[in-house]
């Protein structure tokens, strides 16, 4: 891939986007020799301009044998809105542009997400609006689907997301949610407490029973509220810190599945289970799960101390988090055997974790990424990171506006001339 930097002298830019891009372009090339960089003066050079079709000072067009892609100045400078409305610079980044662009350039497909809406679930454009740039800087393509609108699946998703409906889905539409698995197709669902039958409904031939009621955790839960289960280091599956859940339900395999510990565990990794059944094709792995001393209550009350039904309540671990595959081969012993197959299904039995009040807090946020990823094939732990350099703008009032202009006009001649006037004393 070939960057060139359509960029005027440095004294042209007031915002230093050509620097910047220049210095972010050398770290790139740190981690590859298949990048190479120029720069071209398009003032200077208007025939090189023309020919890359370049409108607009510092930018950077990036091209390959398979394609072209200009990033745009608009691209890497941010925009925020002021308590007065008005829209003002607050930093630029062009990672995330860049990075697009030389996947663009180099045929490699982006990922492209599709949230159902229409249900009342969290959205992507205000509580889970983190969620989402987080999604993005990872270099997913978001979309909303309205299933009644549209009517099937795009054949460009990989993988469609159900953030907590508070509305029933009609039957056709869970029938296009059912086919789409039943072909392969890539689903994370993620539940509140006592969720709807149609959700309970889609889960039931994975596996899956939901039962109503509210997981508690007095022995692992934010302090004054133990109906909001805290997931340390060795009860999640990516060996995160400290994940919280504000209000969740719990995720019951079907009696037919056994857990069974996953083999190579040692005192220092994270807790994994595989549920698996030899009369079912299906097998679950534990993501994140409950305390032995959890359970889930069934008639939770806020601001009343619940306590343990040993006839209706049902006793912890619970499953948080569950990622649900083809069962693999087992052996005689009924161990499994062999890599585990493609994910085609990620349920987590709570939605606030992920949106906008509770994303940054504990490894919330890294722990959604991470599932996204996980639903989508992906192999890697991702993390939050957006490296955006801050733009900080000098704001003054009239009184030192107007000094600084005429001090400007008329210091420097003067201490020139004091200056002068001083040498000229002296050498007299």
């Amino acid at each position: 891939v070939q960057a060139i930097g359509f960029f005027v002298p440095d004294q042209f830019d007031s915002l230093g986007l050509g620097a910047y891009a220049r210095n972010l372009l050398k770290e790139y090339q740190n981690y590859t020799t298949k990048l190479t960089f120029k720069e071209i003066d398009p003032d200077e050079n208007p025939d090189q301009a023309a020919k890359y079709g370049i409108s607009q000072r510092q930018t950077v067009v990036f091209e390959s044998e398979k394609g072209r892609r200009q990033v745009l100045p608009q691209e890497i400078v941010q925009t925020s809105v002021d308590a007065q409305g008005n829209q003002q610079i607050s930093g630029i980044e062009a990672e995330h542009a860049f990075t697009s662009a030389i996947l663009e350039v180099t045929g490699v497909t982006q990922k492209k997400l599709y949230f159902i809406t229409g249900h009342g679930e969290a959205s992507i454009d205000s509580n889970m609006s983190a969620a989402a740039q987080g999604l993005r800087d990872n270099l997913f393509k978001l979309e909303s689907l309205d299933l009644l609108v549209t009517r099937g699946i795009p054949e460009d998703a990989a993988a469609l997301i159900i953030a907590g409906p508070q509305r029933q889905y009609s039957i056709d539409e869970l029938a296009i949610i059912q086919g789409y698995l039943a072909k392969g197709g890539w689903v994370m669902v993620m539940l509140n407490p006592n969720p709807s039958v149609d959700m309970k409904a889609l889960l039931f031939p994975w596996g899956i029973n939901i039962e109503d009621g509210m997981v508690v955790d007095p022995s692992s839960s934010l302090q004054g509220s133990v109906n909001s289960p805290i997931v340390p280091r060795l009860r999640n599956a990516f060996g995160m810190t400290s994940i919280y859940f504000p209000g969740a339900t719990t995720l019951l395999p079907q009696p037919i599945f056994e857990p069974q510990p996953i083999p190579g565990e040692t005192s220092d990794t994270p807790i994994q289970v595989v549920w698996i059944s030899d009369n079912s094709s299906i097998a679950m792995l534990s993501l994140a799960r409950t305390s032995p001393d959890s359970w889930l209550e069934k008639n939770f009350e806020a601001g009343k101390a619940p306590t343990l039904d040993e006839n209706s309540d049902i006793k912890g671990p619970l499953e948080l988090a569950l990622r649900i595959v083809l069962a693999p081969p087992v052996d005689d012993k009924g161990q499994p055997t062999g890599t585990v197959p493609p994910t085609r299904l990620v349920i987590v039995g709570d939605t606030d974790f992920a949106t906008n009040q509770n994303f940054f807090n504990g490894d919330n946020g890294n722990f959604f990424l991470n599932l996204v990823e996980v639903v989508t094939s992906g192999k890697e732990l991702i993390s939050i990171q957006r490296k955006v350099l801050p733009f900080r703008r000098l704001v003054v009032g009239p009184e030192v506006a107007m000094f600084i202009t005429y001090s400007s006009i008329g210091l420097l001649p003067i201490l020139v001339l004091l200056t002068g006037g001083v040498i000229w004393w002296r050498r007299r």
